[in-house]
Parts: C-alpha cells; sequence; structure tokens
C-alpha cells in the first residue's frame, strides 16, 4: 500500500533560524527533510488512520538565513482514504541553534491544503508571524523499513519577527 504523508510533508516546515543574527523580517527559502515512525489502524472502506512521529533537520538556500540548520520534531495523526488525506493534524516543535523554539499547528482538510497556526515560542520567536507559504513535496523515495517514513520538501515565504 502506498501511504501519503502531507502532514508530515508540511509539518518539516517548522524549523526555525539558525543563530546567526537574522532581519526582524523577510522571506525564506529552504528544504527540509525527515524521517520516522507511522502507526496504522485500517478502517472501513478502505480507509486508514494513521498516527506519525518524524524528526528532521533543515538547510536554506542561502545559509546562515531564517529557518538555515535546524531540527524539529512532530507527531500528528491523519485518516486516509485512496491514498488522499480525509483529514490531518499535526503539532511541531523546533529547535535553532541558539537553543530558541517555535511551535505551530498544522491542518490538512479533504482539498489537500494545509493550514499553518504559530502556537508561539521563545526568544526571537515570541510573537513570530509567518505568511505567504509555500511547499513542494520533493520526488517521493522508497520506503526501506515497513512502519517508517522518510521524505524532503522546499518551502518559502514571509516571516515578522516582534
Amino acid at each position: 500500500m502506498k501511504i501519503f504523508y502531507p502532514i508530515l510533508i508540511v509539518t518539516a516546515g517548522i524549523s526555525i533560524a539558525s543563530a546567526s543574527e537574522v532581519p526582524k523580517e523577510g522571506t525564506y527559502e529552504y528544504s527540509a527533510c525527515w524521517s520516522g515512525t507511522v502507526v496504522e489502524m485500517p478502517l472501513n472502506g478502505g480507509a486508514v488512520a494513521q498516527n506519525t512521529e518524524i524528526t528532521g533537520t533543515t538547510r536554506a538556500k542561502t545559509p546562515g538565513t531564517m529557518f538555515d540548520n535546524n531540527s524539529f520534531r512532530c507527531l500528528g495523526s491523519q485518516i486516509m482514504h485512496d491514498g488522499k488525506v480525509a483529514s490531518g493534524r499535526a503539532v511541531c516543535m523546533a529547535l535553532d541553534a541558539d537553543g530558541d523554539k517555535r511551535y505551530a499547528s498544522f491542518t490538512t482538510g479533504e482539498d489537500g491544503k494545509t493550514v499553518r497556526k504559530e502556537l508561539g515560542g521563545t526568544g526571537k520567536y515570541d510573537g513570530m508571524v509567518t505568511s505567504n507559504q509555500t511547499v513542494e513535496m520533493m520526488p517521493t523515495t522508497p520506503i526501506v523499513v515497513p512502519g517508517t517514513v522518510q521524505g524532503c520538501n522546499h518551502q518559502t515565504g514571509t516571516y515578522k519577527l516582534k
């Protein structure tokens, strides 16, 4: 069974800026890659419930800019039907080299669109606002070990720090 992980794809974008000083507002462009585990439960009509936990890192297009060289962890759950998300949600925490954290939730609907909501942060991320976000999944790779997931995406957008 081929499994689609849209929540994980998007949630990888939760990463945060590196230890270097970044402007108070601007644009970001980075790639996020992750791996983790998935637990599935078959439902009626071919649907599948999934719980996921992933960890990963980010690399900005320009080293030292916003969201470069960060680590993140996400916990999520979704209901899949015919290989597509029927509903899904994830919560993520990202950590930068300064030890500052950022929290966000991601909700995916039947239309496949994901909405990100900032849940707060520490240090420089307290009060941060993001907008104009795009997420482009990179080509998928085969699953080597059943019950695991890995992937990468490319993300762009704007941010404003307090």
